[in-house]
């Protein structure tokens, strides 16, 4: 059995009240099939949960912290920008905030892969939400 939104945000509110106590604020973006799921009950079932830290978060207590957490933190991420994603909605604790990505940003992120996992991914789960392949 896989993750679900109550036990992802269960992990971030854990996170959450680490940064809190050590003083330290990050936003990131959620991707691969952990965002998947707040965009749809039709996804692939994932155990882990991973994140592109913005702003090129590289303190070690944070990555300590997402780690401690089993969250992937990643800093580098080309495609798409981080920047140039579109965001479909945040979850908001008082020291986290975690964009998640809408279904074309998560496609681009899957395009650009080479593993089957992925492409598996794309054509069961995430191509069936697109409606306009012209915003690809």
């Amino acid at each position: 059995m896989g993750l679900n939104r109550d036990t992802i945000k269960a992990r971030f509110e854990i996170v959450n009240d680490e940064l809190k106590a050590q003083n330290i604020s990050v936003e990131c973006i959620l991707i691969g099939g952990a965002a998947g799921i707040f965009l749809s009950e039709n996804v692939r079932p994932t155990m882990d949960i991973d994140v592109f830290l913005k702003n090129q978060v590289t303190n070690k207590e944070v990555n300590e912290i997402f780690d401690e957490n089993f969250i992937e933190a990643v800093t580098v991420a080309s495609v798409p920008d981080p920047e140039e994603m579109t965001i479909s909605d945040r979850l908001t604790w008082s020291n986290l905030i975690v964009y998640i990505p809408d279904f074309y940003s998560l496609a681009i992120t899957k395009l650009f892969t080479d593993r089957k996992k992925d492409e598996e991914d794309l054509l069961s789960y995430i191509l069936p939400g697109i409606s306009d392949f012209n915003k690809l």
